[in-house]
């Protein structure tokens, strides 16, 4: 709970990107690479990302934030690290 972790390792891509997993309750950030971008994806639960609320299915790109600050009742989420 309230870490992220890499299963880029688990699946066959043959790309400069990554693919990470949390499930959150309360508070976690996500320390971002200059240089890269950052697609986060809402699995289930809502709460607030860098200020802005989101809910259960929501998306949204990140591209120049040095962390990506995740807070409240988010229980599941995705992040897609980009080059």
């Amino acid at each position: 709970v309230n870490q992220f972790i890499s299963v880029s390792d688990l699946l066959p891509m043959d790309t400069d990107a990554g693919l990470h997993t949390a499930n959150i309750q309360g508070s976690a950030s996500f320390t971002t690479q200059s240089g890269r971008r950052y697609y986060v994806y809402i699995v289930k639960g809502s709460g607030t990302i860098n200020g802005e609320t989101y809910q259960e299915g929501d998306g949204f790109a990140i591209t120049f934030e040095k962390n990506i600050d995740f807070f409240g009742e988010i229980s599941e989420v995705i992040v897609i690290d980009l080059k």
